[in-house]
């Protein structure tokens, strides 16, 4: 909605440029990306880390009763699913891992002082409660290379992409010499293609 035809036409020549330069970059071997994962140790630290789950709901009264069920043994993942309003709500109100700095710090407090199968206890954010269960913690260290692979294959496929790009791009400017008619302009041109004043 509200684009043009041509925009529209325009977006779709770019879209399928782009899949046909991917589908023309081999994926990386393994031995870079085994290189990648040793001169890059830095991007694959991790902080301390836990792995939490949410119950997102609206009503202060709902989040009590959730809470004093938590209590008496009831299953989180369970009162999640039949609950929470949040997204992640179906998969058990599974957040995943996180690190500190990663969530708002009225909420990093409270869950990182935790220890695995504890529940905080109801967060109340403007109008909205939140209960949270950490699963697991882990200190900090540095992922695996299995674990980094998908990561790393991306990113180098991506690389790739961009380079390519820029080639085509400097290509392109290269063999199609374009110029700016600065004539009729009603305002002074300050752009990157060369000027002309030919008509």
């Amino acid at each position: 909605p509200g684009s043009t035809v041509i925009e529209k036409r325009d977006e779709m020549r770019r879209n399928k440029l782009m899949a046909d330069i991917a589908a023309d970059i081999p994926p990386p071997s393994p031995a870079q990306v085994r290189d990648y994962y040793k001169q890059h140790q830095a991007d694959f630290r991790t902080e301390d880390e836990v792995h939490v789950r949410q119950i997102l709901l609206r009503d202060s009264s709902v989040a009590d009763e959730i809470a004093a069920k938590l209590k008496s043994g009831a299953s989180f993942e369970q009162l999640s699913m039949d609950h929470s309003l949040a997204a992640n709500a179906k998969k058990g109100g599974d957040i995943g891992y996180v690190s500190r700095g990663e969530l708002p710090k009225v909420f990093e407090d409270e869950i990182f002082a935790l220890k695995p199968g504890q529940v905080t206890r109801v967060i109340q954010t403007d109008s909205m409660f939140h209960i949270f269960k950490v699963d697991d913690r882990r200190g900090p260290g540095i992922v695996d290379f299995p674990t980094a692979d998908p990561v790393i294959q991306q990113r180098l496929k991506e690389e790739a992409m961009r380079s390519r790009f820029a080639e085509l791009v400097a290509r392109t400017r290269r063999d199609i010499q374009a110029a700016v008619l600065t004539k009729r302009l009603p305002f002074n041109y300050s752009g990157a293609l060369p000027r002309s004043t030919n008509e």
